[in-house]
């Protein structure tokens, strides 16, 4: 989660369990349901960098994250599945916790995230770190689906917790197909309230006078449509709004001016922000063995940022189990009107200040490669020796590797690894 472009965790491991449905049945009496599905992430995440916003916009970024989360989908009715999620993270950086000394961040601009939804515009708690910091995080969620009128609907609740604030966050949504499933409409919302200590002696550095309130609102819509053109080419369009009220500066961020030589100033932002960034997705399958994956989004905020993003995905099929994927994304984006870098501005010379570096003219790049292993029978299985129905099976490993850089000198590395299982149960 996070506050102005949400920062890179780079992952080392990422174990998912994920057991997708198949329509089976033991004998003409008895049906099975969708299987249980379970997923294990597990990331890494290293980056280094020199220009720090704890410090004013110099020092180390130096920085390794471990995640480790477990996603479980647990179908109770043929129409109706619960969704449960929680994780942990450990961060360990070269920052210390305090104004002055400290000369480490973990924000940045989120394509270094090694994930697919890697929208910096997204909303929640994501306050500097001190040298070792914990997260925790959890989310309820539950779908029902009418398979008559292909609809379905969807809501969750989540929880987030770090060393210096906490968030909650409500969702909803719903799908519509056509019943050919080759036009699809989804639209959802999302709330999330977070909640800042202030309070934490020898934090907060100086100019306080505006952090009366620790709380930050952040409402989301999202909405898309993809359509199915022919039987090798599709499309989706998505756009987003996202509207951000509260605390959106960040009270362990130094600001130094040139005309003064005490204490430097903690980060002053507006009190609202109005995000909307809009993308296309565009996918074909060129042959039986290679697809093409591409994407672009637009993104322009009411703090000035102009921002555009390419990727491009070829998964390649090797044979029947075994899949690459190489990637490529490049970011571009303009300086918000308020960042300055290091010691350039004069204390009167604005009402708003940041010299966060995720704020200002950036260009990055993300590549990798990643690797899928996934028999049509999975890697093992278990046999139902009770006869009830019940059998579990490891479907697929998944690897992949990435190195992101940014053109103010920050590089970072990302390492996954997947595993999928299945329990088949049932009714």
């Amino acid at each position: 989660m996070c506050m102005q472009l949400r920062i890179l965790l780079l992952s080392s491991m990422l174990v998912t369990i994920n057991i997708k449905s198949k329509a089976q049945t033991a004998d003409t009496s008895t049906t099975r349901l969708d299987p249980v599905e379970i997923n294990f992430l597990s990331n890494y995440y290293e980056q280094d960098g020199n220009h720090s916003p704890v410090s004013g916009g110099i020092g180390s970024e130096k920085l390794s994250n471990i995640t480790e989360q477990v996603v479980i989908n647990i179908p109770v009715r043929k129409n109706i599945k619960i969704n449960l999620k929680t994780g942990i993270e450990f961060f360990s950086s070269a920052s210390q916790q305090g104004g002055n000394t400290g000369n480490s961040t973990y924000y940045g601009d989120n394509d270094r995230r090694d994930d697919d939804d890697d929208d910096e515009y997204y909303s929640g708690a994501s306050p500097a770190r001190p040298k070792r910091s914990v997260i925790t995080y959890g989310d309820f969620g539950i779908t029902k689906t009418n398979k008559i009128k292909n609809l379905s609907f969807d809501g969750n609740i989540g929880y987030y917790k770090d060393d210096n604030a906490t968030s909650t966050i409500l969702g909803t949504g719903f799908t519509k197909s056509t019943k050919n499933n080759n036009n699809t409409f989804s639209a959802s919302f999302t709330w999330a309230f977070d909640q800042w200590q202030l309070k934490d002696p020898g934090v907060i550095v100086n100019g306080t006078d505006h952090l009366d309130n620790g709380t930050r609102q952040s409402y989301s819509s999202s909405i898309s449509y993809s359509r199915i053109i022919t039987k090798r080419f599709s499309a989706a369009l998505i756009s987003d709004f996202v509207l951000q009220k509260g605390l959106l500066s960040t009270p362990y961020h130094q600001v130094n001016f040139t005309d003064t030589d005490t204490i430097p100033a903690i980060e002053r932002l507006p009190n609202s922000r109005i995000k909307f960034p809009v993308g296309i997705r565009l996918n074909y399958h060129a042959t039986d063995w290679l697809i093409l994956r591409t994407y672009y989004r637009y993104y322009q905020d009411t703090w000035g940022i102009k921002a555009h993003t390419v990727s491009l995905e070829t998964p390649l099929k090797l044979n029947q189990w075994l899949r690459v994927y190489p990637f490529y994304r490049f970011h571009t984006q303009t300086a918000a009107d308020y960042f300055a870098p290091y010691n350039t501005l004069t204390s009167n010379e604005q009402l708003y200040y940041t010299a966060d570096y995720d704020l200002s003219v950036l260009q990055t790049h993300k590549m990798g490669i990643g690797f899928g292993i996934q028999p049509a029978n999975g890697l093992f299985r278990t046999k139902d020796k009770s006869n009830n129905g019940r059998a579990l099976m490891m479907s697929a490993l998944d690897f992949r590797y990435a190195f992101y850089t940014r053109n103010d000198g920050l590089t970072g590395h990302i390492f996954t690894a997947g595993i999928k299982f299945e329990i088949q149960r049932k009714e």
